[in-house]
């Protein structure tokens, strides 16, 4: 009898136990995940590699200045939260490099996209992710936007490149005492480059 009553004190111990792990999951843990945040990466345009620019902030259009996404750095990369209680969402990039520091060559990158709730579980509910429909950008220092994917999941891989303008300077043609030029290359592919040939 005792070794009956025993194995009930056991078994209902653990039941409790489950039901405490299983409330658990409704704790912030599970709404901070609830949307599908894509992974954008930099690119030349003229070589096709990835390249890092410099001098630059980007945020959400109509977003407080506080919520910058990047503020005044250099990147390569960077996530683009989707707004989940709209089917658009723009973001700006503002050059900070010297002569073109005004918000009037500011780039604006817009996606519109379909929102796809779904049930990651019972416990932890519904969470987003889009399909993306229509992209655009405007032309300042971006030549082109390629979507590598139009679902965007939770995955953490690039979906979206950004194609930047940049400028190969020409090596410049040095002559020591002989007369020989200097065989040396200067070649600069940043982005900062392209923003002084824009100019």
């Amino acid at each position: 009898m005792g070794r009956l009553l025993k194995y009930k004190a056991i078994v209902i111990f653990a039941a409790c136990s489950g039901i405490f792990l299983l409330s658990g999951c409704n704790s912030s843990g599970c709404t901070d995940n609830k949307s599908s945040i894509p992974l954008a990466g930099f690119y030349s345009y003229a070589t096709l590699s990835p390249i890092s620019v410099n001098k630059i902030s980007l945020g959400g259009v109509d977003a407080p200045d506080d919520s910058l996404i990047i503020n005044n750095a250099s990147a390569s990369e960077v996530y683009l939260p989707f707004r989940a209680e709209h089917d658009e969402t723009q973001f700006y990039i503002h050059y900070h490099s010297r002569g073109i520091d005004d918000s009037a060559f500011n780039d604006t990158l817009t996606f519109r996209y379909n929102r796809l709730p779904y049930f990651a579980s019972e416990e932890c509910g519904a969470m987003y992710k889009y399909e993306v429909k229509e992209f655009s950008s405007t032309y300042h220092l971006i030549d082109s936007i390629a979507l590598l994917d139009v679902n965007i999941t939770n995955t953490d891989r690039e979906t979206i490149r950004i194609f930047f303008r940049t400028y190969t300077e020409p090596p410049e043609e040095d002559t020591d005492d002989s007369g020989d030029a200097d065989d040396s290359e200067n070649t600069d592919n940043s982005v900062d480059s392209a923003n002084r040939n824009m100019l």
